[in-house]
């Protein structure tokens, strides 16, 4: 069989378990913490030109 519990009553405790083994799961972990998108540089945004280094501001002619 398996190490879980499976009394009547076990439900808190499988249920605390799923928790506590659900962060092994690196698919999880980046989904539960939004790494995707703190770790891209155009911030999600879907049609960005490019980043920004400096804003220069141009005199009229």
């Amino acid at each position: 069989m398996g190490k879980k519990s499976s009394g009547i009553n076990a439900g808190k405790k499988l249920k605390k378990r799923r928790h506590t083994f659900r962060w092994n799961s690196k698919k999880y972990t980046r989904r539960t913490l939004n790494l995707k998108k703190k770790s891209d540089p155009l911030g999600g945004s879907s049609q960005a030109k490019g980043i920004v280094l400096e804003k220069v501001q141009l005199e009229a002619k």
